[in-house]
């Protein structure tokens, strides 16, 4: 099968202008969701890091450099628009729409090929195991990181198809995107196998690939061993959020397998079928899962759970992504299956963005209901200290939501037992 038969008359850019829309319709619902107790964290840390006083600190901050990129955007939006759960939310949403755009420069590698890469922004767009990264204020490194990885993938490919060999504007887009990326969030290293991947069908074609991509891994050696070095100051490699070990291949093992579900499972199936007699399917069902596990990797060492959650599933999500419309082209060539290629794009659709509104939206909701309920006591007259009994979370993180939320400072303490509470939540633990 090659992917270049389809007719020309396919319209891969305007799938592509779907694909935005549909990532703006999918979370439109999310805009007016009030904010989680780590999104209040992310504004602290913007506020406290990102002025000038701030940057030798966060230099020194062995977890938080490594999110500079998601800090000075929350800092700039606190500075245009002030608090406001809207913008917040806008920004992921467009941060999305953004990375399906981007999802389309994949286009240019022999691997993927237009109408896969146009399909596959549109299953990117609406996939719903990533949801998190997209509603989740706190997530913005996880948008932030693909956003930059796929420009330095794109440039990358635009590089290789130019055999020019020298170091020239596309090389150096590359690099630069790949800096910003590892600084944006740690998995960025992953982009240097990816790298590796979409070289592979120029390695006879004279192209100094591996010449070219040693800047990458230096600089990726370097950041690897920069975090490990701070290992000690690093609250997550303190707190048991993530721990070396043989249960980061499990944790590997089964992120992949929810990642691929229902949907996945199934165009895997399909694609492996075609792959005995298609060369081509084949290079994309490797290249997809090269995708896959190289960005899921850096999260197996997750270990409060035995698999990642949603949010880190977004890097991984390209990978299957691309899976799914190549199965859903695939069909679209078969006589006797081609009518099922639309019905299962209007299901597939249906699947996802049900799930999310009917579901997704309302547990979010409930994630953020103490923080509301709190503020509502907050603004309420009374003498002395807010007392509250049972808060599902530490009163540090609501003492920064009462920070951001209400105008007057409000001293809130923990209720002492057998103590009235101006605000209880035993019953809901």
């Amino acid at each position: 099968m090659n992917w270049r038969q389809f007719p020309a008359s396919w319209p891969s850019r305007w799938l592509v202008w779907l694909a935005m829309a549909v990532a703006v319709v999918v979370y439109a619902p999310f805009l007016n969701l009030p904010l989680l107790s780590d999104d209040y964290l992310q504004l602290h840390l913007a506020q406290r890091f990102i002025p000038v006083s701030g940057w030798w600190e966060l230099a020194q901050d062995p977890l938080y450099r490594s999110r500079a990129t998601s800090l000075i955007l929350s800092y700039l939006t606190l500075l245009a628009v002030g608090f406001s759960p809207v913008a917040m939310n806008a920004t992921g949403v467009l941060l999305h729409v953004a990375n399906v755009r981007l999802f389309y420069g994949l286009r240019h590698s022999p691997l993927v090929g237009r109408r896969v890469a146009a399909l596959g922004a549109v299953v990117f767009a609406a996939r719903e195991r990533h949801h998190e990264a997209v509603i989740w204020y706190a997530a913005l490194p996880e948008l932030l990181v693909i956003g930059f990885a796929l420009g330095a993938v794109g440039q990358w490919i635009l590089w290789l198809r130019s055999r020019s060999g020298a170091f020239d504007r596309r090389w150096w887009a590359s690099f630069l995107l790949f800096v910003g990326a590892l600084l944006s969030k740690e998995s960025a290293v992953a982009i240097v196998p990816l790298l590796a991947v979409f070289a592979w069908p120029y390695r006879h074609a004279g192209v100094a690939w591996r010449k070219a991509g040693l800047p990458f891994a230096a600089v990726a050696a370097v950041d690897v061993a920069l975090i490990f070095s701070g290992a000690g100051g690093n609250q997550h490699f303190q707190d048991g959020t993530f721990s070396p070990g043989f249960a980061a291949l499990i944790t590997l093992v089964n992120s992949a397998a929810r990642g691929l579900w229902i949907w996945g499972t199934l165009s895997l199936v399909a694609l492996l079928a075609l792959a005995r007699h298609q060369r081509r399917v084949r290079w994309l069902v490797a290249a997809s899962a090269a995708w896959v596990v190289f960005t899921l990797l850096p999260y197996g060492f997750v270990s409060y759970m035995p698999r990642i959650p949603s949010r880190h599933h977004y890097f991984a999500s390209v990978g299957f992504s691309l899976m799914i419309a190549a199965a859903l082209l695939a069909l679209t060539r078969l006589d006797r299956l081609r009518v099922l290629a639309p019905a299962l794009a209007v299901v597939f659709a249906l699947h996802n963005t049900g799930y999310l509104w009917l579901v997704k939206r309302q547990a979010f909701r409930e994630r953020a209901e103490p923080f509301e309920v709190l503020v509502d006591r907050a603004a309420l007259d009374r003498p002395g200290p807010l007392r509250v009994s049972c808060f599902p979370v530490s009163l540090d993180e609501a003492r920064r939501a009462l920070f951001f939320r209400v105008s007057a400072p409000v001293e809130i303490v923990d209720a002492a037992p057998g103590e009235p509470a101006d605000a209880s939540f035993c019953e809901t633990r």
